[in-house]
């Protein structure tokens, strides 16, 4: 590509972006608010300096949250003649550099690799506690939340003081302690039956990064530069993960924004992002990118708005609307759910009569109870919808009024999507080692280590005891095929995976959904999306924030949740929220908190 040829990435550009696309010199941080063209900005600053030859884009490595992101930048990256950049999600970067080194290490096959291993958690309760009929329900719980230890680099045996210091209650009405015993437990099944978990990927990469000198060289030698997106998501491993990628170097690109950090309770923190230029300091370039092309001023106004009252007001951009203006905005009340529901479809089947495509328009919720109704009402006015979200267990805890179970299974259904959306990417990523991965997935009856998900090496500045082993020892996993009830369990536990991600995928790219069809959606699995028309359901104390906030970081996130769920909209924006509750008339419910006073 030729100097005149790279100077046309920069057309179109206004000046924070061209700014951040000519700084090809790392550290360098993006803070990107809402619709302020992120993705079209990065992609042109990784595209620009192969093209000045400042990188070698087959050492140029960029990394995101989701397959259909990366699918996405890659296909950016290939239209603006950088197609040999490796664009990956943190999982997928991982496992092709897992099996680039593997048989240096051990004459050991490589790992089953599963979403979830729960019969081996299964039999890790009943080991540690006798219980041989804990539900499939509070199985997931538990593998929820031993996700959350591995993403927060919290070694089992340091569980019980985490719980202590932190108020955490862990799932399935387990004490800490046990917990902790059958997190431990779980590693040695897993290793008995060949198996790892998408997240012992992560760890293992990081111990041989640390332990292992050549293999490190080896996997390093590969990586010049790396750019991280949605940088505010990443988890304590993540990061860890990416200071050893780098090892001695700077050329690194974080971009994020601390406003749209809504993946906490899975370990996410924006503490990176915030704390970058100290981290990283000298950074070369800080930039901003506060100018929001896709909403027009009244919903940029009404985002700005819902953040002006966090404590955390400092730590957000106060986003500027690129667009002429728009139409006002005014919550709608409601008597009840139900007739919130009717409310929704009715003006949804007006803006269809008038003309307006069903794939521009968006329902958000905060849970998935709350999309039933409304899934009712719009199928009852022959709406034809997409729904996003809808998952049975988490349904069922709020059905039944547990609140605290609730919470846990609206946590364990983003892990579960998240590994559903990893596994995804494994079959379908289409750089290196594409057809390895896909062989390397739930059929294939290769073996596993012991102690597969153990942190080893990872350093206490992170918060982690270091445990350094990584033994393969144990035989293939052929008895997935024998004809028993734990195969057949897992079967039915892959094929539940499937099915989610088929139905309701749970971490989405940037870009619309059917263009025939309205999409459901709760506020998490909207993230990335956006409409031109669309309503947020529920809006009331009680469902956003939802139930009672333990903590001030719990309502902050909240917040958050109002923020994202606010800036998916284009040209117009229709927030209502239920006055009382069909099921307890006597019960009122005021406007959210985040909404008061506008």
């Amino acid at each position: 590509m030729t100097a005149k040829q790279a100077e046309a990435l920069l057309e179109g550009l206004d000046a924070n972006q061209r700014r951040a696309v000519q700084s090809t010199s790392g550290p360098v941080r993006i803070i990107a608010g809402a619709g302020a063209g992120k993705t079209r900005t990065i992609t042109r600053r990784i595209a620009y300096a192969c093209a000045l030859d400042v990188w070698n884009p087959a050492h140029a490595l960029a990394v995101t949250f989701s397959a259909k992101a990366a699918a996405e930048m890659r296909s950016r990256l290939a239209a603006l003649g950088a197609g040999e950049v490796r664009a990956k999600t943190f999982h997928s970067a991982a496992l092709s550099q897992l099996r680039f080194v593997w048989s240096s290490l051990t004459d050991e096959p490589f790992p089953v690799l599963r979403a979830t291993s729960l019969p081996a958690l299964s039999e890790a309760v009943r080991v540690v506690t006798n219980q041989s009929d804990l539900d499939i329900h509070d199985l997931r719980l538990i593998n929820s939340e031993i996700d959350w230890t591995k993403v927060s680099l919290i070694a089992p045996e340091d569980y019980p003081a985490v719980c202590s210091a932190t108020g955490r209650i862990p799932p399935a009405q387990l004490d800490p302690v046990t917990f902790a015993k059958v997190a431990l437990e779980f590693e040695r099944q897993k290793g008995a039956l060949g198996e790892m978990n998408f997240n012992d990927i992560l760890l293992l990469v990081c111990h041989i990064l640390q332990a292992f000198p050549e293999q490190a060289r080896r996997i390093r030698r590969g990586i010049d530069c790396v750019t991280v997106d949605e940088y505010q998501d990443v988890s304590p491993l993540q990061h860890r993960l990416l200071r050893l990628w780098l090892g001695g170097i700077t050329e690194v690109c974080v971009v994020g924004d601390a406003a749209q950090t809504i993946y906490s309770f899975a370990g996410a923190t924006s503490h990176y992002l915030l704390d970058f230029a100290r981290e990283f300091a000298p950074v070369h370039s800080d930039i901003v990118l506060d100018r929001d092309y896709r909403s027009t001023p009244q919903i940029v106004h009404y985002a700005n708005r819902v953040l002006d009252a966090s404590p955390c007001r400092d730590d957000y951009l106060t986003l500027v609307s690129a667009r002429g203006d728009g139409h006002p905005i005014r919550p709608t009340v409601y008597d009840d759910e139900l007739d919130e529901a009717r409310g929704i479809a009715s003006r949804v089947s007006r803006l269809v009569s008038l003309g307006v495509r069903p794939g521009d328009i968006g329902v958000l919720a905060r849970t998935n109870a709350q999309l039933v109704p409304i899934r009712k009402a719009l199928a009852d006015a022959g709406i034809p919808l997409t729904v996003r979200g809808d998952r049975r267990e988490a349904q069922e805890a709020l059905s039944a009024g547990d609140l605290a179970n609730a919470r846990h299974a609206a946590y364990a259904e983003d892990d579960a999507a998240w590994d559903a959306q990893a596994e995804k990417d494994m079959d379908d990523d289409g750089s290196d080692g594409a057809e390895d991965q896909r062989t390397g997935g739930a059929e294939t009856g290769v073996s596993g280590t012991a102690g597969a998900g153990r942190p080893g090496g990872a350093s206490s500045g992170d918060g982690a005891t270091g445990r350094d082993d990584i033994a393969p020892s144990v035989d293939g996993g052929a008895e997935d095929d024998a004809p028993t009830a734990a195969a057949a369990d897992r079967r039915m536990e892959r094929e539940r995976l499937i099915t989610e991600l088929l139905d309701t995928p749970g971490a989405v790219a940037e870009g619309r959904a059917d263009p025939g069809s309205v999409s459901l959606s709760t506020i998490h699995s909207s993230k990335g999306l956006e409409w031109r028309y669309v309503f947020v359901a529920g809006c009331a104390d009680g469902l956003i924030p939802y139930g009672r906030p333990r903590s001030d970081a719990e309502r902050e996130e909240e917040r958050r949740l109002m923020y994202v769920a606010v800036t998916r909209a284009e040209d117009a924006l229709f927030p209502s929220y239920p006055k009382g509750q069909s099921t307890a008339p006597s019960v009122r419910r005021p406007l959210s908190p985040f909404l008061r006073g506008m």
